[in-house]
């Protein structure tokens, strides 16, 4: 009977990954630009919704950008945020850490937490 478990167990863990696996995006591929701030997002915002106009309804178009979170001002992205989403976009904020491992020790790390929480709060709903 042992020799039964090895695949059952192996079926099992097959059938739940797909289950496990992060959130993504429901579209295979996306359509979407990355940009260097938070305010070339707003900018460009405006005349990425005017070419995604063209695509199918439910494909979402990201605009992107990173955070240092050492030196974010929530209200910079949190504006970058609505204006994208104010144009039918989606915006995508990518957090970047630059606390110094070990983290348990790290000065830094909790300035960056907050900073994170901050960010996500004034940013809203839909990112």
């Amino acid at each position: 009977m042992a020799f039964l478990r090895f695949p059952l167990v192996l079926v099992l863990t097959l059938a739940v990954a797909p289950l496990a696996g992060a959130q993504g995006l429901p579209c295979a591929p996306c359509v979407g630009v990355e940009v260097a701030s938070p305010e070339a997002a707003a900018t460009l915002a405006a005349e990425v919704a005017a070419l995604a106009a063209d695509l199918d309804d439910g494909t979402p178009t990201v605009i992107a950008w990173t955070a240092e979170l050492g030196a974010a001002t929530p209200e910079r992205h949190a504006g970058a945020a609505a204006a994208v989403r104010a144009a039918g976009l989606t915006p995508w904020i990518s957090l970047r850490f630059t606390a110094a491992p070990p983290l348990a020790e790290a000065a830094g790390l909790e300035a960056e937490l907050a900073a994170a929480s901050a960010l996500v709060r004034t940013a809203g709903a839909g990112w």
